[in-house]
């Protein structure tokens, strides 16, 4: 009796272990093309997706653990009626929800074998985000052939011919009561409309439900004649923005925010134990690397093969002294978004090691595009409650974000990081009206007869200067790297 009992609970383990090996291999090694995981797509089942609640194996064994799975997501979602207009970002319950939608419906056009599509207009595609539409604004440039295979697409498609984009535009046809989804090539302007099978009324009828009874308080560049350098004859604009620029009519109050360093510990050294910790993050035994700690508290541990610094000031730095000497990532060359997972699970991985058991939200800042000279470059930014987080921190070699790497032939090569935390302090302050900033920044950047362009120009928070951060007015200029932040001048 005795040993069947035994036999049963060896069989009960050997099944567990064969359950948690097949689901690692169906969730984390993709037997399936680049772009395509049919588990993923199973998930979406609701019976499926409950059960999956209770696998161990299931994402990536960080049950409950929502920590970066959305560096991808949206920057902002844009829902106009029409005469009305609502903004949502990642923190708000609408912003999930229209993102559900959405997704449904780029699944159904993507999945198409042959979709129609045809050339649009800059007009149309103007008509377009000023009628009643959704606008999925990224807030980073992305491949549409990359896109396009992460929803099941195949590589030799129109979403590959159109190029790069930064974001899409929903639309419903009145004519065919399907759906059109438009979407501009950032880089030549070449702007093509496809149709999705769904339902155009039910779309119109989404987006009225929203939008009823609301105010146009926040209006493009382009619809305030702000895009152009030129106003006629005798009118000459020395600052003028990208037409997809979103401007508030209104000032609004902004939570003040409490900025903190997970590092700063009494007196200059950081805590060896502590740093001993992030090490490990990076696949490294602290006990086999020879360390030191300078004079400014800085603690170096140096390898045959890499150097990993971590400093008082919140910096966190690993350099590989050769490429194939780096940290690995399978699949790099040919799935980008792969790679931006890979590092922000290295990065989750030095929060769990330094005792942060929620760590800020991160989305992605550079573009997810492909490689640029055999060499990828990832940098991310913090944000708080949907606001981003600008990090500017001054060192040997500056950081623009809070975090940025850099992957070549499938190695993570470089690897910088900057710790902070963020919360509210239950205050509010009242922002700038953003066209005093633009008339702000003219004095700053504006002199003189050259033009300056406006990218993009955002509310934001800053992790620098000091213990607290309210909002501010940060621009993209072109042909500037980096970030401004705009004073109150």
């Amino acid at each position: 009796m005795r040993k069947e009992k035994i036999k049963s609970i060896i069989l009960f383990i050997l099944i567990i272990n064969c359950l948690y090996l097949t689901g690692q291999i169906w969730f984390d090694k993709k037997l399936w093309p680049s772009g395509y995981n049919f588990f993923n797509s199973l998930t979406n089942v609701p019976i499926v997706s409950e059960f999956l609640k209770i696998l161990p194996f299931a994402n990536n064994g960080q049950q409950g653990d929502g920590s970066y799975e959305g560096i991808t997501k949206p920057k902002k979602i844009i829902v106009s009626g029409g005469g009305a207009r609502e903004v949502y970002y990642s923190n708000q319950k609408q912003y999930s929800d229209v993102i559900t939608l959405t997704d449904k419906i780029k699944t159904n056009l993507f999945k198409a074998t042959s979709p129609r599509f045809e050339a649009v207009t800059k007009e149309e595609w103007q008509g377009f985000l000023k009628g009643k539409s959704i606008y999925v604004d990224y807030g980073f440039k992305i491949d549409m052939g990359i896109m396009a295979q992460s929803f099941g697409s195949g590589t030799n498609t129109p979403f590959s011919q159109l190029g790069i984009v930064s974001g899409i535009v929903i639309t419903a046809d009145a004519v065919t009561n399907s759906v059109i989804v438009c979407a501009r090539n950032s880089q030549t302007g070449n702007i093509l409309k496809f149709w999705s099978d769904y339902k155009g009324d039910e779309l119109t009828r989404y987006i009225e439900g929203l939008t009823f009874g609301k105010q146009q308080s926040q209006a493009f560049a382009f619809e305030l004649n702000l895009d152009k350098a030129t106003q006629g004859i005798d009118i000459k604009r020395k600052v003028f923005l990208e037409p997809l620029v979103l401007l508030p009519m209104n000032a609004s109050d902004m939570p003040k925010i409490n900025i903190g360093n997970p590092l700063k510990k009494e007196g200059i050294a950081v805590g060896q134990k502590l740093a001993d910790n992030i090490v490990t993050a990076f696949g490294y035994a602290p006990s086999s690397l020879r360390k030191s700690i300078m004079q400014d508290g800085v603690v170096s541990y140096v390898e045959n093969s890499a150097t990993i610094k971590i400093s008082p000031n919140g910096l966190v730095e690993y350099n590989a002294i050769k490429t194939d000497k780096g940290i690995r990532i399978e699949n790099a060359k040919i799935e980008p978004n792969q790679i931006v997972n890979s590092i922000a699970k290295i990065a989750r991985d030095v929060w769990k090691k330094v005792g942060v058991a929620q760590p800020p939200d991160m989305v992605l800042a550079s573009d997810l595009t492909g490689q640029k000279g055999g060499v990828y470059i990832v940098e991310m930014n913090y944000t708080f409650e949907g606001i981003p987080v600008i990090t500017r921190l001054s060192a040997a070699e500056p950081m623009y974000n809070g975090l940025y790497a850099e992957v070549q032939d499938g190695y993570i090569k470089r690897f910088r990081m900057v710790l902070r935390t963020f919360s509210g302090t239950g205050e509010k302050v009242e922002s700038t009206p953003v066209l005093v900033a633009i008339d702000n920044l003219f004095k700053m950047y504006g002199q003189g007869n050259a033009e300056t362009k406006i990218n993009d120009i955002f509310q934001c928070y800053s992790s620098e200067g000091g213990d607290t951060s309210v909002a501010q007015w940060g621009v993209e200029l072109s042909g500037n790297k980096g970030i401004i932040i705009v004073p109150s001048l």
